[in-house]
C-alpha cells in the first residue's frame, strides 16, 4: 500500500488516464500486488506502474488496467517493453 499516493499522483499527472480516487490506488497496491507493478528511479521512488488483474472467471485472462510513466521519465522507454 505504500505506493498508492504516488501512483495515484503519476496517474493524475499522466494527463490521460481515466483517475481514480486516491484510495482506490491504495487497495489496488493491496488487493492486486501479485499482477501490478512499480519501476523506481534511483532514489527508490516510483516512476511508472502498471496496473492488473486475472479475471476470476477466466485465471488464463491477465487485464491490464493502467500504464503511466511520471513525466521527468517518459521517453526512456520504460512501458515500452
Amino acid at each position: 500500500m505504500e505506493d498508492g499516493a504516488a501512483i495515484w499522483r503519476i496517474a493524475r499527472d499522466s494527463e490521460v488516464l481515466d483517475l481514480n480516487s486516491s484510495y482506490s490506488y491504495l487497495l489496488w497496491c493491496r488487493d492486486f500486488a501479485a499482477t501490478s507493478a512499480v519501476a523506481r528511479g534511483e532514489d527508490g521512488e516510483p516512476i511508472a506502474f502498471v496496473t492488473g488483474y486475472i479475471r476470476p472467471d477466466r485465471p488464463e485472462t491477465l487485464v491490464v488496467w493502467q500504464v503511466a510513466v511520471d513525466q521527468a521519465h517518459r521517453g526512456k522507454g520504460l512501458a515500452a517493453t
